[in-house]
């Protein structure tokens, strides 16, 4: 196995393989009120035609304007190929307030998920949002095959940090306005060896301004010592209470017994209801 990591910003897969084209939004998915609906497929294994070395998930629409809407996602798989998504490694990815893929709405949120898949598995999610009309949002996959160089390292596990799934959120943070604020830990100290990391942040505001923030993400014993992994992770948001951002990862260790933090400024004053989370990948 290589022990590289990724490297989505190179053309290095032979075949992506998209449960949507164009600017569509995907599957519908149907929300549960502070815990999980059921799972919508978002492709089904017949049409995974070969190995998987890491995929993006897009969740779109979520946002309703003058509305709140605090969501986490998951992620179920099924390699059979059937619809029993009983794979709940991804779990609690932040969504909120996730923009629609056409006009000013930010394209919705990303993830890059940097798992590996055997060919015919299908892939379903699941969505939760604070709120009580719990509308509908969409998703949907664009995986990586057929790498053109050494298969890049791909996790068997992820862990969560920082989530709050009572309340579809994460961990509360004020981001500085025109500089960083100071970091904030997330969850607990790491049981397990972590290479890989994405950052989420989240908004709980019925009345959002415009505005566009830069998150940090650093492991290490404190608040002031620690090493940066992810910096300036692009988040935005409008007045139309969408929220929109790509989190790509980066590869960084994190040991047994580190701590995670994250921090975030922006270029004005950011949304009340911020919060944040990080994802660790490992295996």
């Amino acid at each position: 196995m290589s022990i590289r990591a990724l490297n989505q910003t190179l053309p290095e897969f032979g075949l992506v393989i998209a449960s949507a084209t164009n600017a569509a939004s995907g599957t519908t998915i149907t929300p549960g009120n502070n815990a999980y609906g059921s799972y919508a497929q978002l492709i089904a294994g017949a049409s995974v035609t070969d190995d998987v070395f890491g995929f993006w998930i897009n969740l779109n629409t979520l946002a309703v304007s003058g509305s709140a809407r605090d969501g986490l996602l998951k992620i179920g798989t099924d390699r059979s190929g059937g619809s029993s998504f009983t794979d709940t490694t991804i779990i609690d990815l932040l969504v909120s307030c996730a923009g629609a893929n056409a006009g000013n709405n930010s394209g919705g949120i990303w993830y890059f998920l940097p798992f590996r898949l055997p060919a015919g598995t299908s892939i379903g999610a699941a969505v939760s949002v604070n709120n009580a009309t719990i509308g509908a949002c969409s998703a949907f996959v664009q995986l990586r095959c057929k790498p053109k160089y050494a298969p890049p390292r791909c996790a068997t596990f992820m862990r969560a940090f920082g989530t709050a799934p009572s309340t579809s959120s994460g961990t509360a943070l004020t981001p500085s306005n025109g500089s960083k604020s100071a970091y904030v830990q997330v969850g607990s100290a790491l049981a397990d060896q972590i290479w890989y990391w994405c950052l989420g942040v989240g908004s709980n505001n019925a009345v959002m301004q415009t505005v566009a923030g830069a998150f940090d993400l650093a492991v290490g014993s404190s608040t002031t010592i620690n090493r940066r992994v992810i910096a300036d992770q692009l988040v935005v948001c409008n007045t139309a209470e969408a929220q929109g951002f790509r989190s790509l990862g980066e590869y960084g260790l994190g040991n047994i017994g580190d701590k995670v933090f994250i921090r975030g400024g922006a270029n004005g004053v950011w949304n009340t209801g911020c919060s944040v989370a990080a994802y660790g990948f490992g295996g």
